[in-house]
């Protein structure tokens, strides 16, 4: 939703097309991997110390503040997953002048279409919708370090300057 709400707020400026967005990366949990049998609403009540009914009264009142943006958050599809890779792909696309694009479809999947975003296959697919070139990288994105090491410094700054959620700005 803050992406959403971001580009509303820039799209009322006079000066909006002046605006360039760089997504960085941060992960809430760079431990988290995929668990098939446990749902998004399970893994926050566990890691928020929350009942199963806060946290499903919380994603309802986020559910409704997104269909309000256009946002079809699907909870009960949504998995629990690491975004580290997809955090990879969002580099290239930056440098390719499709982050915010990239980043749209990333969420899409993620949060509307319930894909696991740390499945590779999920990934090359879609940096395959997105025509993300993948050759300086040997089509490999996942193992190269410089990839993994933008990726680090992002969290790094992230922490440097107080981020602790996302959205942060």
């Amino acid at each position: 939703m803050g992406k959403k709400q971001l580009e509303l707020a820039i799209d009322k400026l006079p000066y909006k097309d002046e605006i360039e967005i760089i997504w960085r990366s941060f992960e809430l949990n760079s431990e988290i991997k995929f668990e098939p049998q446990k749902t998004v609403t399970q893994y926050l009540a566990e890691s928020k110390g929350m009942s199963i009914p806060d946290v499903e009264r919380m994603q309802h009142k986020i559910s409704e503040q997104g269909k309000e943006l256009g946002i079809q958050f699907q909870f009960d599809k949504t998995p629990i997953c690491n975004s580290r890779n997809a955090h990879k792909l969002l580099h290239i696309a930056q440098k390719q002048q499709k982050g915010n694009a990239f980043k749209e479809i990333l969420f899409h999947s993620y949060f509307e279409e319930g894909k696991n975003v740390e499945d590779l296959e999920v990934l090359r697919s879609l940096a395959q919708t997105m025509e993300l070139d993948l050759n300086p990288w040997n089509n490999d994105p996942f193992n190269a370090i410089d990839l993994e090491e933008e990726v680090n410094h992002d969290i790094y700054d992230a922490h440097q300057v107080g981020a602790q959620g996302v959205p942060f700005f």
